[in-house]
C-alpha cells in the first residue's frame, strides 16, 4: 500500500470512528436511478478522494508517510487536542444523495455558516473557496506529482473549516450539520 492509500485508509477510519449510526439520518431514496457516464463517475471518485485527502492530509499534515496520526490542532490546556471539523460542500459530482447532483447554492452556504456560528462549542468558522482548497491540496501533495496532475481546480470542493472550543461535544456539532442542504461530508480532525 502506498502513502496515499494509507492516508485515505486512515482518514476513512477516523470518520468511521467519530460518526455512529445514530448520527446518520435515514436515507432518502430517489424514485428512479440515473446512470452517469464513466468520465463523470471517474471525476466523482477523484473528487471524493480529494475531499478525504484534503480533509486529512493537506489540512495540516495529519498523516505521516508511516501512517500514524498526528495533531492538527494545538493542544488544549487540559492536554488533549482541540478537534476541528471540515464541512465539505456539495458539488455537481457529489455521491451524497442529499446533494441531488447539484452544487451548494449561496443561500445554503449562508445558512450553513449561520448554523455553525450559532453553535456554542464553535470557536471559529473559516470559508475556503475552490481555488483556496485547490492550492491547499497542491501544497499537501507537492511530492506526488502524478496525483496532483490528476486533480483540477474545480475537483476539490469548497468547505468550512470549524475550530471547536476545548471540551466541545463533537457529536452534537456533527449531528447539526449532517443532512443539511448543501453539506456533502463532515470530517472530524484532530482525534
Amino acid at each position: 500500500m502506498n502513502a496515499t492509500e494509507e492516508r485515505l485508509r486512515d482518514a476513512l477510519k477516523t470518520v468511521g470512528d467519530t460518526i455512529g449510526p445514530e448520527d446518520v439520518p435515514e436515507p432518502r431514496f430517489a424514485a428512479r436511478r440515473r446512470r452517469f457516464p464513466r468520465p463523470v463517475m471517474a471525476l466523482a471518485a477523484v473528487a471524493a478522494s480529494a475531499a478525504v485527502a484534503v480533509g486529512g492530509a493537506a489540512v495540516g499534515g495529519a498523516f505521516s508517510s508511516g501512517g500514524t496520526t498526528g495533531l492538527l490542532a494545538p493542544p488544549s490546556p487540559s492536554g488533549g487536542a482541540m478537534p476541528k471539523i471540515s464541512v465539505f460542500l456539495c458539488t455537481k459530482t457529489s455521491a451524497n444523495p442529499y446533494c441531488r447532483g447539484k452544487g451548494t447554492t449561496q443561500p445554503e452556504k449562508q445558512e450553513i455558516q449561520r448554523v455553525l456560528e450559532a453553535l456554542p462549542p464553535v470557536g471559529s468558522v473559516e470559508f475556503e473557496n475552490k481555488q483556496e482548497a485547490f492550492e491547499r491540496f497542491k501544497k499537501g501533495f507537492e511530492n506526488d506529482e502524478r496525483f496532483r496532475r490528476s486533480v483540477e481546480t474545480g475537483d476539490v470542493p469548497e468547505s468550512f473549516r470549524v475550530g471547536l472550543a476545548p471540551g466541545a461535544d463533537v457529536k452534537k456539532v456533527t449531528a447539526a450539520l449532517v443532512g443539511m442542504p448543501g453539506v456533502d461530508a463532515v470530517i472530524v480532525e484532530g482525534r
